[in-house]
């Protein structure tokens, strides 16, 4: 990795299924965040949360996911919420994070959900950094509790209960995330 005058690192990290970019702020050997953006996004909407949070004892690894940013194109076929989460997977290997946080944004936040399901044991917390709904939803604070093998249509309903309807058009994101196995 190489050191960047602004307080992160980007680097390359190649998996099975391709060549990624990440950017690190924080110390390596400290515990990691994952931020996995939307499939809109790139690594790089995570930057203004990072700054203020990285440092000593905390590392943030933002992913751009295959396809998108900096990452390499694969081909039709691969990509897919199971195939972006084992890339996240790969990804924390790879940083040496046995164990790890997750953000998702958007989209972002389904494929962190779907790397809670597939190595539960890994993710020590989990939070959507948005929601995804438009911004005439709330999501309230409150906990949603998903289980480990719930379908994914239950999960969703689970999620969905969290969110509100609000005619003011100002949306927040204060869910809790817990998953069990």
């Amino acid at each position: 990795m190489t050191d960047q005058a602004v307080g992160y690192e980007d680097c390359d990290i190649a998996l099975k299924s391709g060549r990624l970019r990440v950017r690190r702020w924080g110390a390596a050997a400290a515990p990691a965040v994952l931020c996995v953006p939307g499939l809109s996004a790139n690594l790089c909407g995570f930057d203004r949360l990072a700054e203020p949070l990285a440092g000593d004892t905390l590392q943030l690894v933002a992913i751009d996911l295959r396809g998108h940013g900096r990452s390499e194109v694969t081909g039709a076929g691969t990509y897919g919420w199971c195939n972006h989460a084992r890339d996240v997977l790969g990804i924390a290997d790879a940083v040496g994070a046995p164990s790890f946080a997750v953000i998702g944004q958007t989209s972002g936040a389904a494929i962190a959900m779907t790397c809670a399901q597939l190595e539960p044991s890994r993710i020590a917390a989990q939070s959507p950094g948005q929601s995804g709904y438009p911004q005439r939803y709330v999501v309230r604070d409150a906990q949603v509790r998903i289980r480990v093998g719930m379908n994914w249509k239950s999960s969703m309903l689970a999620l969905r209960s969290a969110i509100c309807w609000t005619d003011s058009g100002v949306a927040s994101c204060s869910a809790s995330i817990t998953i069990q196995a």
